[in-house]
């Protein structure tokens, strides 16, 4: 059991190693990350195998997302009317990396105890932090990433990717963290959650991502209403008035305003999605065979006919979702996501852990209309922790 609680933990450390880490494998790639994730859950299946142990699975939320695997995998396996054996292989691999990650839900929920859960979440917070502090030591040292373009990267200049070497991914990463400080201060007033707050709240700012100021703000006024809304409108107010002060901030809030060069492109993303999900609403293009069909529909630049790192990805998670699962995909995904909220509010006005997670939700569902933060793996691996948590507290 010690050996699991270890792999356990380095699954969760793992989040630390993000993107640097990035090895080729069958036409994609798979992470450190990836890695840890595939020793801790597979272990975790031999440990009860030896003890001879049934592991449970949770009604309130597992039903659901079966159903949505289900449902991905018959998109999948229909895909092959439209695209090459190989290509939908390599499609194929993502399902079992989102059923890989699913499974680390299940195995926490098998694996630990109510008494637990704030430990894991000292342990993801103290990860966070690590997380942040490289964010702001490459935002001081090393801001101009925009060589990295050369390797299918978006150019980023002047703002905090940290490990995700993105900075709206890496925005909503820290907007949760913000979310998990700032409730445990409400409830513990311990000074070292007022000093993960502001960490993570000025690591936010630096991220000069709009999605994820709208997430923060979203944290900010859940939390406000439901626990202390003073000390949120004095929050809020700070946010407005550093959007206001800081000029990187500001511009970017103009641009989106009068739809600069970033904002029409995610416009842009958005249309050629419903393209796609009109001519194959009921069962999808299969799952994570976006990048092909983008491909087929001559969406790609003959510059970049594959797409960069993002020509898998539409800028909007149920988009992507009703693309490529169709309609019967996207509801049993919406049963889920709304199981989860509905269980996290349950009693998000009286527990810590429930108001981040039910904040936490809120603002990741605001996120991912603008970015696909819903498969990106660090936050998947980010969302069956927190939802294992509350599971076991449940218990």
């Amino acid at each position: 059991m010690k050996l699991i609680s270890f792999l356990a933990i380095s699954a969760i450390a793992s989040l630390l190693i993000g993107q640097i880490i990035r090895i080729p494998f069958l036409g994609g790639v798979f992470t450190f990350m990836d890695i840890s994730v595939f020793v801790f859950s597979f272990s975790s299946v031999f440990y009860f195998l030896f003890k001879k142990k049934s592991l449970k699975l949770s009604p309130k939320l597992s039903i659901f997302v079966l159903f949505f695997i289900v449902s991905a995998a018959a998109s999948t396996l229909l895909s092959l009317n439209i695209f090459q054996p190989k290509e939908v292989l390599i499609s194929a691999l993502f399902l079992f990396r989102f059923i890989l990650y699913f499974s680390v839900y299940i195995s926490l929920y098998n694996l630990f105890k109510k008494n637990q859960v704030e430990k894991l979440l000292n342990i993801f917070l103290l990860t966070g932090a690590c997380f942040a502090a490289v964010g702001i030591f490459q935002f001081i040292f090393f801001p101009d990433l925009r060589f990295l373009a050369e390797f299918g990267w978006d150019p980023h200049y002047f703002r905090l990717v940290s490990t995700f070497i993105d900075p709206n991914f890496s925005g909503i990463f820290l907007v949760i963290l913000t979310s998990i400080a700032f409730s445990f201060f409400l409830y513990r007033k311990k000074l070292r959650f007022l000093m993960y707050f502001f960490l993570f709240f000025t690591s936010t700012i630096l991220t000069f991502s709009r999605s994820s100021y709208l997430a923060l703000m979203a944290i900010l006024l859940i939390i406000g209403v439901l626990k202390s809304p003073k000390i949120s409108i004095v929050l809020i107010v700070l946010l407005l008035t550093l959007s206001l002060m800081i000029p990187k901030t500001r511009e970017r809030i103009e641009g989106a305003l009068k739809l600069d060069e970033t904002a029409s492109a995610r416009f842009e993303s958005w249309q050629k999605a419903l393209k796609i999900i009109k001519k194959n609403y009921l069962f999808g293009v299969g799952f994570n065979t976006y990048r092909y069909a983008q491909r087929d529909y001559g969406f790609f630049s003959v510059d970049a006919p594959e797409g960069q790192h993002s020509g898998a990805g539409t800028d909007s998670s149920f988009l992507l979702i009703l693309a490529t699962t169709g309609i019967l995909g996207t509801f049993f995904y919406l049963l889920f996501f709304v199981s989860a909220v509905k269980l996290s509010f349950k009693k998000s006005s009286k527990n810590p852990v429930y108001l981040s997670a039910f904040a936490s939700l809120i603002a990741l569902m605001i996120h991912s209309q603008f970015v696909n933060s819903l498969f990106f793996p660090p936050i998947m691996l980010t969302i069956w922790f927190f939802l294992s948590l509350l599971e076991i507290d449940a218990l």
